[in-house]
């Protein structure tokens, strides 16, 4: 169910809040997209998150010649093994889900599929909301520090497998190459799920 937020100068139905949940294998980058999402500093620095962080930021969109404003409660949940247990609480009630994994690491590339079947197991009673795949530190690539790399194709070809087999219809999962040091791309992927919010808001108003 979607919250109507009562706050700001819209109109009450065009206020909304999204709960969205980013998740993916320790130190892919989740806290570093949700800062520069946020527009704070990036720290090269890799600190563990500890269960999970939590933000929030209000957006406007245009969405078929009517204004939208979304507030999102950002949850960033810790992607070590020893966080299993906690973390099916934290992907209930979520309206949207960003699965990231680093494309220079193969593990978590491979792991996204292992991070479905925890969204399928946590969300089995509510369904699945709106899903897109990310491919994040894309800029080690660009600037050619790295040889190996999970490619564009590699990362479509996922998205497409996990649309196609893995749910009880086949939903779309969009796939973005994104880079939270330069910014490449992390505003893209949340307007991509700030549409996807509002049409799903606006469809189950219809039924």
């Amino acid at each position: 169910m979607y919250e109507i937020d009562n706050q700001g100068e819209l109109p009450t139905l065009n206020r909304l809040t999204g709960k969205i949940v980013l998740c993916g294998d320790g130190g892919v980058g989740k806290t570093s997209l949700r800062k520069a999402y946020l527009g704070q500093e990036f720290n090269s620095n890799y600190l563990e998150t500890l269960g999970a962080d939590f933000a929030t930021k209000i957006i406007k969109i245009l969405y078929d010649k009517e204004e939208f404003q979304i507030k999102y409660l950002i949850w960033d949940l810790a992607g070590q093994p020893n966080f299993n247990s906690v973390r099916t609480n934290y992907f209930k009630g979520s309206h949207a889900i960003l699965i990231i994994y680093d494309v220079t690491n193969k593990k978590s590339y491979e792991n996204v599929l292992n991070w479905i079947e925890e969204i399928k197991k946590s969300l089995s009673r509510e369904g699945i909301p709106p899903i897109s795949l990310l491919g994040n530190k894309i800029d080690l690539v660009n600037e050619k520090t790295v040889d190996d790399y999970i490619t564009p194709s590699e990362g479509i070809k996922l998205s497409e497998q996990i649309s196609s087999n893995y749910f009880d219809q086949k939903i779309d999962i969009p796939y973005i190459e994104t880079s939270a040091k330069t910014g490449e791309n992390v505003e893209k992927a949340f307007q991509i799920l700030s549409r996807q919010l509002v049409k799903n808001y606006l469809d189950n108003i219809d039924e």
